[in-house]
């Protein structure tokens, strides 16, 4: 005599216990991968940052000197440095003088483009971004002297180059009170029209400038990459464990108020460019660790970090985090190397 055993399947209620199970364990096992996920990010990060400071510790050892911050045509430390970070092919593609004359109102082809009456077209750093620039990015050359996105130079926390509308060309202040900026580059932070702005490539570290002002009492709190700085790590009257070097530049909205067309930026996050130089540390620390509610501090370091962990490289090649609510004449303390200030416990991260 044959039997039959009919499978039993799960009912609705059964079913539904085990979804809402499921995705109690999701909830809380997301959290978890995203702290070790930060934690990763975080670790290259500073990764990145000690690489930076390696190789301008090589660089003082080679020249007796740190690179400048900015020189006279607004050229920052980095592309110095490029042949130190295992980036030689793009250091031999950077032109450091098209021939203008110093501190004329050209100072953007200085930079990162080129002035047709001095440098032919295949030497340009970046395509000039006027009005009357083509719509888009003209070739040759296959690769500008301010292009190409280098991982040493980017933090995985923050927005990826392809998330960002525009890089920051230089810090710029000379109104009398500010110093640090070649003669007539007027005053402000300076971020990239299209369509060079599509071609700069992206950076989330810029050297620190201390104070910009250069009177007494600030003038105590330069930084050791100011504009037209010859530092060396060799004499550091605070100690270079107590020099801030590097710092992390996330970057932050801005509404230009455009279309994006090629005399400006596209509306959108704006962040550092590798031939940047530096930021001013007068400015404080960013706050605002929301990179959607258009209120980053472009003006001023910060990071993407959980809590808004911003980690700089001292001048002695250690990298540690200091929070955005540090008091500010101890930041301003940490960013001089000749105040006669020494700042203890500065790692203020977990």
């Amino acid at each position: 005599m044959l039997r039959s055993k009919a499978k039993r399947a799960f009912t609705l209620i059964e079913l539904l216990v085990v979804i809402a199970i499921i995705a109690v364990l999701i909830g809380l096992l997301l959290p978890a991968v995203q702290k070790v996920r930060e934690a990763a990010n975080r670790m290259s990060c500073s990764n990145n940052l000690h690489q930076i400071a390696l190789a301008a510790a090589n660089y003082d050892s080679a020249f007796m000197k740190l690179p400048p911050g900015m020189d006279g045509r607004t050229i920052g430390a980095m592309v110095r440095l490029l042949p130190y970070l295992e980036q030689q092919a793009q250091y031999t593609l950077y032109i450091f003088d098209d021939g203008t004359p110093l501190g004329n109102s050209h100072f953007y082809y200085n930079f990162a483009s080129f002035n047709p009456a001095y440098a032919p077209p295949n030497q340009a750093n970046r395509p000039i971004s006027s009005s009357t620039a083509p719509a888009v990015i003209p070739r040759p050359p296959a690769v500008y002297g301010c292009e190409g996105n280098f991982k040493v130079f980017r933090c995985p926390s923050a927005p990826a180059p392809e998330e960002t509308t525009t890089g920051m060309l230089g810090c710029f202040y000379d109104d009398g009170t500010f110093f640090f900026a070649p003669p007539g580059t007027g005053t402000g932070h300076s971020f990239s029209a299209r369509p060079g702005a599509d071609v700069v490539g992206r950076c989330n570290y810029l050297g620190v400038a201390g104070e910009c002002r250069n009177f007494p009492p600030y003038n105590i709190f330069f930084g050791l990459l100011h504009y037209n700085s010859k530092t060396t790590i060799g004499r550091v009257p605070d100690g270079t464990s107590n020099t801030l070097m590097f710092g992390e530049y996330a970057g932050g909205y801005i509404n230009w108020g455009g279309n994006g067309s090629n005399s400006t930026p596209l509306p959108g996050w704006a962040t550092g460019h590798w031939s940047c130089g530096f930021d001013f540390s007068c400015f404080g620390l960013d706050t605002n660790i929301n990179i959607n509610d258009g209120g980053h501090g472009w003006w001023s370091f910060g990071s993407e970090h959980a809590g808004g962990l911003i980690q700089f490289a001292y001048a002695d090649g250690s990298v540690r985090k200091l929070s955005p609510q540090i008091d500010f004449p101890t930041f301003l303390a940490l960013s001089g190397y000749m105040d006669g200030v020494v700042v203890q416990n500065q790692d203020q991260g977990q």
